[in-house]
């Protein structure tokens, strides 16, 4: 409840919304093995490296991040571990667009 308004949260895998549109969705990185899936996305989301320039395995990552960042009509967010994305990296996902926020 926010401000005495319920809002309505699901929580579910990017397979199990494909094909949904939602008013916001959280991309939230996870462990993978033998990598964090969201790790090698971050020149990505910094403009600084297109996804077909990743490796196989991170391509694949790349096309399930599309997949769940593009059912959103109004807000994504992506949560990354702090680590994973240097003060460059956050600067350059600044410069693309993304409102960068860094939670210690």
């Amino acid at each position: 409840t926010v401000g005495g308004v319920v809002l309505p949260l699901r929580f579910d895998s990017i397979h199990g919304v494909k094909g949904e549109t939602h008013a916001a969705t959280l991309l939230v990185e996870t462990f993978i093995h033998p990598s964090h899936d969201l790790a090698s996305l971050v020149q990505v989301l910094a403009g600084q490296k297109h996804g077909s320039e990743l490796p196989a395995n991170d391509i694949s990552h790349c096309l399930r991040a599309f997949v769940a960042l593009t059912r959103a009509s109004d807000l994504i967010g992506v949560a990354l571990f702090d680590e994973h994305s240097s003060q460059k990296e956050a600067d350059g996902m600044a410069t693309a667009g993304w409102n960068v926020e860094r939670l210690k």
